[in-house]
């Protein structure tokens, strides 16, 4: 099999960004993660925000599609209620 043979000329670095370009872009990742951090002496909160599993939901009310509004409190039964958001592919 016939290999090339390498070419000595050609610089060690790899191809690719310029060197100028890399080290700007090390920068604004570094300066990033500086923004992101917390200030000293606070943490953050590693828990999602929202509703988590077994939380009950606040009060709130909606308009349907007839334009009337509906609470929850109206729309749960005595058995309760299930509320189900389904976001379908074609939306």
């Amino acid at each position: 099999m016939w290999l090339p043979k390498p070419n000595r000329k050609r610089s060690a670095r790899r191809r690719g960004l310029p060197l100028a370009a890399e080290i700007v872009l090390i920068g604004v990742i570094l300066a990033g993660a500086a923004a992101a951090a917390p200030p000293p002496g606070e943490t953050r909160s590693t828990t999602p925000p929202g509703l988590h599993a077994g939380d009950n939901i606040p009060e709130f009310s909606a308009i349907d599609q007839n334009g009337r509004t509906q609470t929850l409190a109206a729309l749960a039964g005595k058995n309760g209620l299930v509320l189900l958001f389904f976001r379908s592919a074609d939306w």
